[in-house]
């Protein structure tokens, strides 16, 4: 079967950014919350409180790490609609 040449994106920049905006937010949410907002039938000790120490430092890494590739899509997008304005232009 024939392919065509022009394939739309699996991806664009507006559905990865709105995923990443989802992301982030779930984070948000996730750091947010306290660490122990319920009686937890798990005892407490040592290892256990490293652990969510570690996992909330985990998510607050990728949560910087999601606001740059946000950023970075914006900028893209931003660049990519001035060129299309240059283009115009100079037609």
């Amino acid at each position: 079967m024939k392919e065509r040449f022009n394939q739309p994106a699996g991806e664009t920049y507006e559905k990865r950014l709105a995923a990443l905006k989802k992301q982030g937010n779930a984070i948000d949410k996730f750091l947010r919350t306290p660490q122990t907002p319920r009686q937890q039938l798990v005892p407490k000790g040592q290892m256990r409180a490293q652990g969510l120490h570690k996992a909330r430092q985990s998510m607050t890494q990728n949560r910087i790490h999601i606001t740059d590739e946000v950023k970075q899509i914006q900028q893209r997008l931003e660049k990519q609609k001035q060129r299309q304005k240059d283009k115009v232009r100079t037609r």
